[in-house]
């Protein structure tokens, strides 16, 4: 059993398509690691690097796999990022600003970016 060093030998242990997902106990199987919180914490870091690579890596609730189409991938992509808005839309409303506001800022859009009118 070996380390979990980089992102290959992530790619290298997953299947493609739902139906053949990993869970994350038989990643733990296949990995050797430190204790049991670090599990997800570096098989996090290993799938935001391999995304960042382009590879189409899905997580859900049936565990994680390589997406066999861009047709999956995009329902995956889809998910997150009405996730990712709602999350957003939460924050701001913390805040008491506007949506619109919120992405000015985490964006770094001023009144004198020529897309600052998209909002």
């Amino acid at each position: 059993m070996n380390k979990l060093e980089n992102y290959t030998q992530l790619l290298n242990v997953l299947k493609y398509g739902q139906k053949n997902s990993v869970t994350i106990k038989y990643l733990a199987e296949n990995f050797e690691f430190d204790n049991s919180s670090e599990i997800i914490q570096q098989i996090e870091i290993h799938i935001h690097e391999a995304r960042s690579n382009g590879h189409w890596i899905i997580d859900d609730s049936n565990g994680y796999y390589l997406a066999l189409t861009r047709t999956e991938w995009n329902a995956y992509k889809k998910q997150r990022l009405l996730a990712i808005n709602c999350e957003l839309k939460a924050i701001a409303n913390c805040d008491n600003i506007s949506f619109a506001d919120l992405i000015k800022t985490v964006y770094g859009i001023t009144p004198t970016d020529k897309n600052y009118e998209l909002f």
